[in-house]
Protein backbone atom coordinates (compact mmCIF):
# COMPACT_ATOMS: atom_id res chain seq x y z
CA UNK A 1 0.00 0.00 0.00
CA UNK A 2 1.05 3.56 -0.72
CA UNK A 3 -0.28 5.91 1.97
CA UNK A 4 -1.11 9.35 0.72
CA UNK A 5 -2.11 12.28 2.87
CA UNK A 6 -4.44 15.17 2.32
CA UNK A 7 -4.14 17.41 5.35
CA UNK A 8 -4.92 14.96 8.20
CA UNK A 9 -6.62 12.32 6.06
CA UNK A 10 -4.63 9.20 5.19
CA UNK A 11 -5.90 7.25 2.21
CA UNK A 12 -4.35 3.80 1.70
CA UNK A 13 -3.79 2.99 -1.96
CA UNK A 14 -3.60 -0.75 -2.55
CA UNK A 15 -1.19 -1.39 -5.43
CA UNK A 16 -3.41 -4.17 -6.76
CA UNK A 17 -6.80 -2.53 -6.34
CA UNK A 18 -8.40 -0.32 -8.97
CA UNK A 19 -11.19 0.31 -6.47
CA UNK A 20 -8.85 1.96 -3.97
CA UNK A 21 -7.62 4.31 -6.70
CA UNK A 22 -11.19 5.05 -7.78
CA UNK A 23 -12.06 5.79 -4.14
CA UNK A 24 -9.10 8.18 -3.89
CA UNK A 25 -10.23 10.00 -7.05
CA UNK A 26 -13.77 10.18 -5.64
CA UNK A 27 -12.43 11.86 -2.50
CA UNK A 28 -10.39 14.26 -4.64
CA UNK A 29 -13.01 15.02 -7.30
CA UNK A 30 -13.42 18.62 -6.12
CA UNK A 31 -9.82 19.20 -7.20
CA UNK A 32 -9.97 17.32 -10.49
CA UNK A 33 -13.41 18.30 -11.81
CA UNK A 34 -12.59 21.99 -12.40
CA UNK A 35 -9.39 21.02 -14.17
CA UNK A 36 -11.16 18.41 -16.29
CA UNK A 37 -13.89 20.86 -17.31
CA UNK A 38 -11.26 23.08 -18.89
CA UNK A 39 -10.64 20.30 -21.40
CA UNK A 40 -14.04 18.66 -21.97
CA UNK A 41 -17.56 19.80 -22.69
CA UNK A 42 -19.79 16.97 -21.40
CA UNK A 43 -20.33 14.82 -18.33
CA UNK A 44 -19.70 11.71 -20.44
CA UNK A 45 -16.32 13.06 -21.49
CA UNK A 46 -15.51 13.92 -17.86
CA UNK A 47 -16.30 10.35 -16.86
CA UNK A 48 -13.99 9.10 -19.61
CA UNK A 49 -11.18 11.33 -18.28
CA UNK A 50 -11.58 9.89 -14.81
CA UNK A 51 -11.78 6.32 -16.12
CA UNK A 52 -8.61 6.73 -18.19
CA UNK A 53 -6.81 8.40 -15.28
CA UNK A 54 -7.77 5.69 -12.80
CA UNK A 55 -6.63 2.97 -15.18
CA UNK A 56 -3.33 4.76 -15.95
CA UNK A 57 -2.55 5.33 -12.26
CA UNK A 58 -3.31 1.67 -11.55
CA UNK A 59 -1.09 0.54 -14.42
CA UNK A 60 1.82 2.86 -13.50
CA UNK A 61 1.60 2.68 -9.68
CA UNK A 62 4.52 0.26 -9.49
CA UNK A 63 6.76 3.04 -10.89
CA UNK A 64 5.94 5.46 -8.09
CA UNK A 65 8.99 6.08 -5.92
CA UNK A 66 8.72 6.72 -2.21
CA UNK A 67 9.99 10.30 -2.41
CA UNK A 68 7.42 11.28 -5.05
CA UNK A 69 4.29 13.05 -3.82
CA UNK A 70 1.34 10.85 -4.79
CA UNK A 71 -1.09 13.73 -5.39
CA UNK A 72 1.35 15.60 -7.64
CA UNK A 73 2.12 12.43 -9.55
CA UNK A 74 -1.59 11.68 -10.12
CA UNK A 75 -2.27 15.30 -11.09
CA UNK A 76 0.42 15.15 -13.75
CA UNK A 77 -1.10 11.94 -15.12
CA UNK A 78 -4.56 13.53 -15.13
CA UNK A 79 -3.31 16.60 -17.03
CA UNK A 80 -1.47 14.41 -19.54
CA UNK A 81 -4.63 12.39 -20.16
CA UNK A 82 -6.68 15.58 -20.50
CA UNK A 83 -4.27 16.84 -23.16
CA UNK A 84 -4.35 13.53 -25.04
CA UNK A 85 -8.14 13.40 -24.79
CA UNK A 86 -8.66 16.81 -26.37
CA UNK A 87 -6.68 15.75 -29.43
CA UNK A 88 -9.06 12.85 -30.03
CA UNK A 89 -11.70 14.53 -32.22
CA UNK A 90 -14.10 11.59 -32.21
CA UNK A 91 -14.51 11.77 -28.42
CA UNK A 92 -15.15 15.50 -28.45
CA UNK A 93 -18.21 15.24 -30.72
CA UNK A 94 -21.30 15.10 -28.51
CA UNK A 95 -24.77 16.55 -28.12
CA UNK A 96 -24.54 17.29 -24.36
CA UNK A 97 -23.88 20.80 -23.08
CA UNK A 98 -21.63 21.82 -20.22
CA UNK A 99 -23.68 23.63 -17.53
CA UNK A 100 -20.84 26.13 -17.06
CA UNK A 101 -20.41 27.21 -20.69
CA UNK A 102 -19.79 30.93 -20.03
CA UNK A 103 -16.95 30.27 -17.63
CA UNK A 104 -15.35 27.67 -19.86
CA UNK A 105 -15.70 29.80 -22.98
CA UNK A 106 -13.76 32.49 -21.13
CA UNK A 107 -11.14 29.95 -20.06
CA UNK A 108 -10.87 28.77 -23.67
CA UNK A 109 -9.52 32.23 -24.56
CA UNK A 110 -6.38 31.47 -22.51
CA UNK A 111 -3.52 29.37 -23.77
CA UNK A 112 -3.28 25.88 -22.25
CA UNK A 113 -0.50 26.71 -19.76
CA UNK A 114 -2.37 29.79 -18.47
CA UNK A 115 -5.61 27.82 -18.21
CA UNK A 116 -3.99 24.96 -16.27
CA UNK A 117 -2.17 27.35 -13.93
CA UNK A 118 -5.35 29.29 -13.19
CA UNK A 119 -7.45 26.20 -12.53
CA UNK A 120 -4.79 24.50 -10.39
CA UNK A 121 -4.34 27.68 -8.35
CA UNK A 122 -8.08 28.06 -7.80
CA UNK A 123 -8.44 24.37 -6.87
CA UNK A 124 -5.80 24.79 -4.16
CA UNK A 125 -7.76 27.67 -2.64
CA UNK A 126 -11.20 26.03 -2.73
CA UNK A 127 -11.88 24.11 0.50
CA UNK A 128 -12.75 20.47 -0.05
Amino acid sequence: MVPTTNENLIIPIDRKSVESIADWFDQQKNRFYPLGWTYVKTQRQMEELFYRSIMKVHKELHRLKGETDFESWVTSIFIHICREFTTDISLLASEENNPHNDLFQALDQLNMEEKEALVLTLCERIPI
